[in-house]
């Protein structure tokens, strides 16, 4: 498996922001390039550029050690180094979750905050990335958490206990539900535990102020 973060402060501020921007978007495919003009201008325009940058890092190269964050510039110089963006063809599964159509590898994308993230692998995968905020809206636990899990959030002794396992579980879920093309709202009332038989997970805690966790399914000889 192989993971990509990438920051887009530079393209959120700074003097050459726009330039570096439309410097980036010629290294996009041209889906993802249509993607990002459709939306406006600001934060969800540039974490789709970014998106659209580690897919190309990703996608034509074997392996590499990188840094545990990249910067566009850096990730921009890469592509350049390579020559024009590599034209990637995509198919749709479960839920219009979206693969390569034509390569023998699995990618999945997330993003919060500042920061995006890509996984590949050569067997099927989910990640989500959530930047920790305090919790303001309670009904959300009542929604999307399952009884056991509400139990342990409320077994915590503090508020930022609280808000660190309650982000553990929701990257969990959004995971899962990226993995499996499902989406949150068919998973939500899923506890997580239970799912272990069937996936697992990988989990980070970087950068600091976001969780992010990595969903596969179990291999055959693993699972129950």
């Amino acid at each position: 498996m192989k993971w990509y973060l990438l920051s887009i402060e530079e393209l959120n501020s700074g003097e050459e922001a726009e330039k570096l921007r439309e410097r980036a978007m010629r290294y996009l495919d041209a889906h993802r390039e249509e993607k990002a003009r459709r939306l406006k201008a600001g934060s969800a325009r540039n974490l789709s550029v970014g998106a659209g940058l580690l897919l190309q890092l990703a996608a034509g190269e074997a392996g590499g050690e990188y840094p545990s964050c990249l910067e566009v510039s850096e990730v921009l110089r890469r592509l350049e180094e390579r020559g024009g963006p590599t034209e990637l063809v995509y198919r749709y599964g479960a839920g219009g979750k979206p693969d390569f159509a034509d390569r023998a590898l699995h990618f999945n994308l997330s993003h919060s905050g500042q920061y995006v993230c890509c996984v590949l692998d050569e067997a099927e995968v989910g990640v989500d990335i959530q930047q920790m905020r305090i919790i303001k809206n309670r009904n959300l636990v009542e929604r999307r958490f399952s009884a056991g899990e509400r139990a342990a959030l409320e077994a915590c002794e503090n508020e930022a206990e609280r808000t660190q396992l309650f982000y553990r579980i929701w990257v969990r879920k959004e995971s899962y539900a990226k993995l499996t093309g499902e989406g949150i709202a068919a998973v939500a009332r899923l506890d997580t535990g239970e799912l272990e038989q069937r996936v697992c997970w990988q989990e980070y805690t970087l950068p600091e102020g976001y969780c992010m966790a990595v969903c596969q399914y179990r291999p055959p000889e693993e699972m129950d």
